[in-house]
Formats: C-alpha cells, structure tokens, sequence
C-alpha cells in the first residue's frame, strides 16, 4: 500500500507540477496563489481601483506558480494572460502588445540563431580553438571558462546554450587529464555560474531576460546602448567573480591538459564545413547590425529574424532547417509575454503606482545613490524570498519605474538597476536558473553547498556595480 501511495505520489508530481521542486513547495504555493488572488479580487483596498487589485490578484498568483513550480511556466503565463483579458483587467491589444514589437523577435531570433551555431558544430569548434591555444593549467582552465562564456555570448545570446556547449567540451579536457572530481565541480561551477556575471556584458548575454528588462522600462535601448551603459558593470562583476572563484576552489590535483587529444579532436572534425562558414558569415552579419542601428534604423529584434531567414535558406544559408522551430520554446515565449504584460497591465490599471506609494518612501530620493541602495536592498531580500529572476523582475520593474518618474529619471535608469541587482545576486541554484540547470553529476556536478561557497562572498556585488559603478559610469556618459 505505501509503494501505490508513494507511486501514486510521484505520478501526481509528474503530471501536475514541474520537475525539480518538491511537491510541498508546489502545493503550498498553489494554495497561497489561489488564495491572495480570491482575496484581492473580493476585497476593497483604499486607492486602489478594482482593475488594479483584479491585476496585482492575478500577477501574484502567477509570481507564486512561477517561484513554485506548480507547472510548466507557459501555461502559469497562459493563465495570467488569459485572466487578465477575461476579468477585464486591460484589453487584449495591451496584454498581447509584445507580440507586436521587435523585442520578441528579437528573443526568437537568438534562439534560432543558437541553433544555427549549435547544429552546425562552429560552436563546438570554436570552443576546442579557443581550448588547444589557451588552456595550459588550472587557472587557465577556470579562466577560460569565462573567456568563452563571453567569446560565445556574440553568437549565442542564451546563456543555457552556451554553457552546455562549454561544459560539454571542457570537462573532456579535465576527464583526458585524469582531474580529481572535486576539481571537475569547481570547473562546473565555473561554467555555469560563471555565466552570470558574462551574461551583463552584452545585450545578447541573456536576451530573454535583459530584453525584458528593456521592454518593461518602455523605453528602447539598442546593442551598441547596453554596451555603453552596462558592458563596464558586466566586465567588473565577472573580474571579481573570477578572483573569489580562485580564491575558494583551489585544486586538489595538478591539471596538465592533453593537448594531443584536443588537437586530435579538431583533426576528426575535420576541415571546417560550408554550412559552418556560412554560419559564421551571418553571425557576422547579425552582430555588425545589431551594432550600427544608429545608421540603418533597424531594430536588433528585425535584424536577427532577417538573418535567421537567410539563414535558411538553401545554398546561401543552410545552417537553419524545419529541426530549428524545435529549439524556439513557446512556452518560454509565453513566459516573457506573461512577465512583460505585468509591467505593461499594471501601468494601465493602476497598480504598480499604487505599489511604489504604499511600500516606498513617500517622495522619491534625490541622492541617485540612496535610491540606487533602496533598489539594491529591495531587490536582494525580494530575490531571497521569491527566487526565480524573471519574476522578481516582473514586479520590481514596474514599481520602481514609477518611483523613479517621481524623481525625473529616464525609467531605463531604474529598470537597469533592477535588472543588475536581481541578475547578478544568488546564493543557491535555485536563485538562478542559469545555475539551476547546472546541478547535478550530469551536468555542472555541483550541489547547492558548493554554490553557496561562492554566492555568500559575491553578495556585494549588486552594491559594488550599482553603486561605485554604473551611477559614476552613467554620469560621465550623461545618462543620468
């Protein structure tokens, strides 16, 4: 009887809920998601319309399933999107904007691209270069890890790709040369949380998140914008990240790194292929416009869906096939849809304004650095509490945006600072999913004690960026 409850148990995990969550946590947050939304949506609140406690009801019960796992996020955002169209919350017009603007297909281009690059094995190859010149010892090691986090990040702009396709590579390295598996861990960890500083860099470092970010500031910031205003930060945070990283996982072997192997390696890949240059033609050629937008006008969203078309085309493109839709998740679309209309709904009904006069100081700051702090102090305990970086943007963002207004910033300024604190703080996986999908001997061999190691030294470092960074570095380019 117990082995039918306990299967019985598992299957209702299985079917119901989303992997990789215990089913307490999936229940408790059900419940408390179904709950806040009836009371809101029965209860009257003082200054805030029905509109607006009808879309901070719905937002929270999603930011609940979200943070819990109660299902796959796609259809937790079907939900929010579809309870905000049905209780008249806001029309279908504003839930459903982002499906009109570049910034989507932007993300759904970076996926197609990752695909290109993946599936025509340049990335693979590009990869075992890098490793056969520059790779000579353990720091190298570690060092690389990151070096190609960033090198890739110009042709891959997701962040899970990329680390697989590092990892992939590099633990053939540590394996060939016989590194003791605690040594293998501290590589993991360097892949796999090393992604989070190097995913700052670059607007394509995480483009579903940092596209977001944007989206829901409603401003418009292009590539060549965010590597003025947030490559110095991204560069900062990785430095010191590789610095505390050395520090800690000292190794236990001594690393000499088969460079036959690799290069054998290289050899059975063979010459580089057709569809491998043409790929790296038209990555090329994504890059170069995303970087001159200011002399075409074209937004990097309509650049990366016209080269993913030529892409697949024959003779000229090849590396995009029909296999390709198959690594563009709808359901994460959906997601960032979900998590942007939030912004966007809660504007129009009210909410978020009503948010940033009842748990913010009644007249925002004028010391720029006493509200970057207010900011940074906010994000980390939300992001402590909640977990999942997506959802804590969804309802940092907008209210802080409209604290900033209050103040006269440009509401990219907030927004950016949101995205920095929220982006770049952890302490255990489950506070990244950049570093969730690491966990595990079949991935990053990491567990959540070795994350910790390295999260609770790292703690300063949204204060150290937006603090002694970003606001100098912005008021030198005028941006504040």
């Amino acid at each position: 009887m117990r082995a039918v409850c306990v299967e019985g148990r598992a299957a209702r995990q299985g079917i119901f809920f989303e992997k990789g969550f215990s089913y307490e946590k999936k229940l408790i947050t059900l419940i408390l998601g179904i709950v806040c939304a009836a009371v809101l949506f029965i209860v009257d609140i003082p200054g805030l319309s029905p509109e607006g406690r009808r879309c901070m009801g719905m937002s929270l019960l999603a930011v609940f399933w979200w943070t819990g796992g109660v299902m796959h996020p796609g259809y937790t955002s079907l939900l929010l999107l579809l309870g905000y169209i049905v209780f008249k919350v806001a029309p279908p017009a504003v839930v459903l904007g982002m499906w009109t603007t570049p910034m989507m297909y932007l993300i759904i281009g970076s996926y197609i691209m990752a695909s290109a690059v993946n599936r025509s094995g340049l990335g693979k190859r590009l990869a075992y270069i890098y490793a056969t010149r520059y790779i000579r010892s353990y720091t190298s090691l570690i060092i690389g890890a990151y070096v190609l986090g960033f090198l890739l990040s110009i042709f891959i702009p997701l962040s899970f790709a990329r680390s697989f396709l590092i990892m992939s590579v590099l633990v053939i390295l540590a394996k060939d040369a016989k590194m003791p598996t605690p040594d293998i861990v501290n590589l993991g960890v360097a892949v796999f949380a090393g992604s989070v500083p190097v995913s700052l860099i670059l607007l394509t470092g995480d483009s579903v998140l940092s596209m977001m970010a944007i989206g829901m500031s409603g401003q418009s910031l292009g590539w060549v914008g965010w590597v003025q205003y947030m490559s110095i930060p991204g560069i900062v945070a990785t430095l010191i990240t590789i610095f505390v990283h050395l520090k800690i996982y000292k190794p236990r072997g001594n690393f000499q790194p088969n460079k036959e192997r690799m290069l054998a390696t290289l050899t059975e890949m063979g010459p580089v292929k057709p569809v491998e240059w043409r790929t790296l033609f038209w990555c090329v050629v994504t890059v170069v416009g995303w970087m001159t937008e200011s002399l075409h006008g074209i937004h990097p969203g309509w650049v990366s869906i016209g080269t993913a078309i030529f892409m697949a085309l024959p003779f000229v493109g090849g590396a995009v096939g029909p296999a390709s839709w198959n690594d563009v998740p709808l359901g994460i679309l959906l997601f960032v849809l979900a998590a942007l209309s939030i912004g966007k709904v809660g504007d129009i009904s009210g909410m978020n304004m009503w948010l940033a006069n009842s748990f913010l100081p009644s007249v925002a700051p004028d010391n720029i650095f006493l509200f970057g702090a207010i900011i940074a102090v906010v994000g980390i305990i939300l992001h402590m509490c909640i977990g999942s970086v997506m959802a804590v943007l969804s309802v940092t963002i907008p209210a802080f945006v409209a604290f900033g207004v209050k103040a006269g910033l440009n509401p990219l300024i907030p927004a950016l600072f949101c995205f920095t604190v929220v982006y770049s703080q952890y302490l255990l996986p489950f506070h990244h999913m950049n570093i969730l999908v690491g966990v595990g001997e079949k991935q990053g061999g990491f567990t959540d004690k070795d994350i910790l190691r390295l999260g609770l030294p790292l703690s300063v470092i949204p204060f150290i960026l937006v603090l002694l960074v970003e606001i100098p570095l912005w008021k030198l380019f005028g941006f504040l």
